[in-house]
């Protein structure tokens, strides 16, 4: 269900012609930020709703939605969804440790205004990936953006997975922790962010390597892991992890692993689970289903710290082609049964088409990987939710309810649900008092 604003075509038309050049290293999230501070648009929805034609866009600090919407109103900034992927969101790390196949579909699930179910590596566009990546900042990044060009900006090299010290500064990063809602447009501000945790001088130091090698694995180009594989186990070999002829001793690496990631605390890898774990990393070498780019990263950092040199590392990474290796299941057009057309186009619960069709729930959200079944069963279901609110609301009416006020006692959650979603609604219903309406930026 599209949600409809009044002269929403002229507002793209008058207000993206002051849309701000995105900077160096600018997330795309900092610089609609910035766009929405410039445009002094109150509702936070409208600016999501100009540029990527969803009222929830600000919530995807990390992996965008909507993003044909913004290179169609935007072109000589943004001439495509993959250049905008890559130059301005984690895609710059996570699109080199994915298969071509991989990247086309993780790219085309940010083109439409909402992110499909579907089931892609490293958690691409799923609520987890934004729990993994929270917003952070270098206090001297700050002040030094500041005092150049009168604000503070998100780096994109802050926000990528393991780094917790700024590359450039060497300062421990903080953490943003804005009392504003999470749909929200906000910049980097020191009173609104933490320090995680301080560290010793060894871990600092770890860490800073580990900033390093992550911004320097960026790039364009697929990786090349087996090249990579293979120039970590010269090294590991080189250090002395291997056994009597020669093979890789995966107990020893672990062990050397834990002793040099042992005094971290547990705030800096916490939210990837098993990303950072030692037998993870390890699995990493025995060409399991381990090549998250936070565990490369890790064991590249180690060896620097034991003195191997990164650039060897680095031209590894940068060779020819990527082969194939173990990993997620490439299904380029999935499609569901007749059935489940039928079956879904009620916008029922899952739980309750898996019982109507005797089939399991895990069937039925494998269902949901066709596209069209999964746009048709969400609109089916957003349709049931806002007749809901809908039959709410004129409830509350009928009863004499006469001002916002006591529209919002009466039928709490309705008023909420279309304050947030279509505020339109409640204007045609109850006017806002004169005192309270929002001066218009356009006619």
């Amino acid at each position: 269900m599209q949600v409809v604003v009044p002269n929403l075509a002229e507002a793209r038309l008058a207000l993206c012609a002051h849309f701000p050049s995105p900077l160096a290293e600018e997330t795309l999230y900092s610089v609609c930020a910035r766009f929405h501070s410039l445009t002094a648009v109150r509702r936070q929805a409208l600016t999501g709703l100009l540029l990527f034609g969803t009222h929830r866009a600000s919530t995807k600090r990390c992996i965008p939605v909507g993003l044909s919407t913004l290179v169609r109103c935007l072109p000589e900034l943004f001439p495509s969804e993959l250049s905008v992927l890559q130059q301005h969101t984690h895609a710059s790390l996570y699109f080199r440790f994915m298969s071509s196949d991989q990247a086309s579909r993780a790219a085309a699930v940010c083109a439409g205004p909402m992110h499909l179910r579907e089931r892609l590596p490293f958690n691409w566009a799923s609520a987890q990936f934004e729990r993994q990546h929270p917003l952070r900042s270098c206090p001297t990044c700050i002040a030094a953006d500041s005092d150049q060009l009168g604000f503070a900006y998100w780096h994109l090299d802050h926000q990528l997975p393991g780094v917790w010290v700024c590359p450039e500064h060497g300062d421990l990063l903080r953490i943003n922790l804005s009392s504003r809602p999470k749909s929200s447009w906000v910049l980097p501000s020191l009173i609104e962010s933490v320090v995680p945790t301080e560290l010793p001088h060894a871990e600092h130091d770890l860490l800073g390597l580990l900033a390093d090698t992550i911004k320097r694995l960026c790039g364009s180009r697929p990786a090349d892991l087996a090249g990579l594989r293979e120039h970590v186990c010269k090294n590991l070999e080189q250090a002395g992890m291997v056994q009597a002829g020669n093979a890789l001793n995966a107990s020893k690496v672990t062990r050397w692993l834990m002793h040099r990631l042992g005094g971290l605390p547990e705030t800096h890898f916490h939210a990837f689970d098993s990303a950072a774990e030692c037998e993870c990393i390890v699995g990493a070498l025995g060409k399991k289903k381990a090549h998250h780019p936070l565990r490369w990263a890790i064991l590249m950092a180690c060896l620097r710290k034991e003195g191997a040199k990164i650039e060897g590392m680095l031209q590894a990474v940068d060779g020819p082609n990527q082969p194939g290796l173990p990993g997620f299941p490439i299904r380029k057009a999935p499609t569901a049964p007749d059935r489940a057309y039928s079956l879904m186009r009620s916008g029922a619960h899952i739980v309750e088409v898996a019982q109507s069709a005797g089939v399991t729930r895990g069937v039925v959200q494998r269902w949901l990987t066709d596209p069209e079944l999964h746009v048709l069963w969400t609109t089916a279901r957003l349709d049931q939710l806002r007749t809901h609110h809908l039959t709410s609301i004129h409830e509350a009416l009928t009863s004499g309810v006469a001002s916002r006020q006591e529209l919002r006692l009466k039928a709490n959650a309705a008023y909420l649900w279309f304050q947030r979603n279509e505020p339109e609604i409640l204007e045609g219903l109850i006017p806002r008092s004169l005192e309270d309406k929002q001066l218009p930026l356009w006619k």
